[in-house]
């Protein structure tokens, strides 16, 4: 008798079963994942990384799949993603025709301005007078589902008469089509939020379910008997840097590289590094479920979710920052080998937490001693330590970081973190030489001055450095100005940018701080001192006026380093209009 009954029972079971089942058998139907190949006429964002050709194929091969596991026949425009694979969209338009299909959709994602995020389905013919009025019934059960999904802030259907105000077909890819077709638009690529969130492979995977199940209403086929749990975990204490709507959670930062774990089932989501915090679980049989959040750095939490046939159910999560952690120094800069030190170098620190700025800059010692400053970045994770003056050259140093560096919460490091490093002996700028040499006279009324240090300048650091002065303390200013780097060497040629006046005396300035590449600086001012040559005229015979070339010509013969040259100039002359210059 139970065997009986037990019979009888099983039998109605999967008699339900089979009355439910989803069968999309001989429906033959055709997706097209919109653009192809990281051209031109593929929209990146580059704040995000993403790529419009990369989310519609990973949204349409995950449709691909869902579709055939219900006995659907799809044809694919493309499969991967690649510069051949941007069919021309008449091409497109061909192939749904050639296989004869019963539905085609594109996929795509949208783009406006950056701050919205609603959720489209387009049509060919009128926003009420589709071309086919399948399009019109699919368009309808699309756009709640991807709305729902996505959780966009708003769901739209059109036709494309009425969207682009043509009053006739726009869309080239339903020109020509045989069968009903539409567009999703599922959501904004250029909101930054969205686009973090199209990086991720389950939310591409979540948006093709609802498309699935958009499918099935079509299809007049019963809706899945499995339902999903997905959602976004997030740091409430921690606000994005770019726009983030207001209706919604976008606003605060998500976190990356999250663990979730389902029970029953013990099954494990990890999430990426691509700043959406994303999760998703499908193919659940309806029921009650535990959900587990875990992420470094942060206290684990769980929440309770009960699964409804062919919904998804969502599980946000803010997770909170586990301030009871000790911080620890994840990496530091200075080279520790023998004379590998510039004294011009920063000493840097990395932590692992958000410090105690104050604690931080008073745990510090630098042996031997040396007065710095302290700049922060990487939101108060990150320290750098500049000597005001660079340190001692070939000297060994100490830097210590000591346990009175505390976190944010005043939290210790677990013990002093030491550095020892050897500075180069070389630990300032040299100026080698300088025409006019210091104290000389008889200089030329349009002299050029000349400076040559031991190594080649950074040009940054010589704004208002240089500064030529007649006696009344006038500032000159320079023209014709190069700085240029020759044997190791560095050089900075200029002249004034007017005659000098003749028998006078003039001061040229050169400031503390002109430094090299490495940043090693002129530790003191350098004044060099000079007298221009007296007006007085000396009878003299022209041999050459320099007009042009004429029969001038240079000899190579015994000349040392660069050949010399010899030509006629006229932006420089005495008389005439021009010189010769070698």
């Amino acid at each position: 008798m139970r065997n009986k009954l037990y019979c009888t029972a099983l039998l109605v079971f999967l008699s339900a079963i089979l009355l439910n089942a989803q069968d999309l058998s001989g429906i033959k139907i055709c997706i097209n994942p919109g653009h192809g190949g990281h051209d031109s006429n593929d929209r990146y964002i580059p704040e995000t990384g993403f790529y419009e050709s990369d989310g519609n194929l990973g949204k349409g091969l995950y449709l691909r799949d869902i579709l055939k596991s219900l006995g659907a026949s799809v044809v694919m425009t493309r499969t991967t993603n690649n510069s051949s694979d941007d069919l021309p969209l008449s091409q497109i338009v061909a192939i749904a025709n050639a296989n004869n299909v019963d539905y085609f959709h594109a996929v795509h994602s949208n783009a406006y301005n950056g701050t919205s995020n609603y959720t489209l389905i387009l049509f060919q013919g009128g926003d009420f007078a589709p071309t086919y009025s399948g399009a019109l019934t699919m368009a309808n059960y699309m756009a709640p589902n991807i709305y729902g999904n996505d959780r966009t802030t708003t769901k739209y259907v059109r036709g494309d008469f009425d969207f682009y105000g043509t009053g006739q077909a726009y869309l080239g890819v339903f020109k020509g089509l045989n069968m009903p077709g539409t567009l999703s638009e599922g959501s904004f690529h250029d909101y930054i939020p969205e686009s973090f969130r199209l990086r991720n492979t389950a939310y591409l995977h979540h948006e093709a379910w609802a498309i699935a199940r958009s499918f099935l209403q079509y299809f007049s086929q019963p809706g899945f008997g499995t339902g999903i749990i997905a959602g976004i975990v997030r740091d409430h204490e921690k606000s994005v840097d770019y726009f983030a709507l207001s209706s919604n959670n976008d606003r605060y930062q998500p976190i990356n590289n999250i663990k979730v774990t389902l029970t029953p089932g013990n099954k494990v989501y990890n999430g990426d590094s691509y700043n959406n915090g994303f999760f998703m679980f499908d193919s659940l049989a309806p029921g009650d479920y535990k959900i587990v959040y875990e992420c470094e750095n942060y206290f684990k939490d769980s929440t309770e979710v009960t699964v409804t046939a062919n919904k998804s159910v969502f599980a946000d999560k803010f997770l909170q920052y586990d301030t009871t952690i000790a911080p620890s120094i994840l990496s530091h800069y200075v080279q520790t080998e023998q004379d590998s030190v510039s004294p011009a170098t920063e000493i840097r620190f990395e932590f692992n937490r958000i410090m105690n700025k104050v604690s931080v800059e008073g745990a510090f010692k630098i042996t031997p001693d040396a007065q710095g400053t302290f700049t922060w970045s990487d939101g108060d994770k990150d320290v750098a330590f500049k000597p005001d003056m660079p340190l001692q050259g070939g000297t060994h140093y100490t830097a210590v970081m000591s346990t009175g560096a505390m976190s944010k919460w005043n939290v210790p490091i677990d013990s002093n973190y030491t550095i020892q490093f050897v500075t180069k002996k070389r630990d300032q700028l040299a100026l080698l030489s300088t025409y006019p040499q210091n104290n000389h006279s008889d200089i030329s009324t349009t002299v050029q001055i000349r400076l040559e240090f031991d190594r080649a300048i950074a040009s940054s650091s010589l704004a208002g450095k240089i500064n030529l002065y007649d006696a009344s303390g006038t500032r000159i200013s320079a023209t014709n100005v190069k700085i240029f780097e020759s044997g190791n060497h560095g050089y900075i040629y200029f002249e004034p940018y007017k005659e000098l006046v003749p028998d006078a005396d003039y001061q040229l300035v050169l400031g503390a701080g002109i430094a090299d590449m490495e940043g090693i600086p002129l530790i003191n001012d350098e004044v060099i001192s000079f007298h221009t040559q007296s007006n007085t005229s000396i009878p003299s015979v022209v041999l050459n006026d320099f007009e042009n070339a004429g029969n001038w010509a240079l000899s190579y013969s015994g000349s040392v380093g660069a050949d010399p040259s010899f030509d006629i100039v006229t932006n420089k002359h005495i008389y005439g209009k021009s010189s010769g210059r070698m």
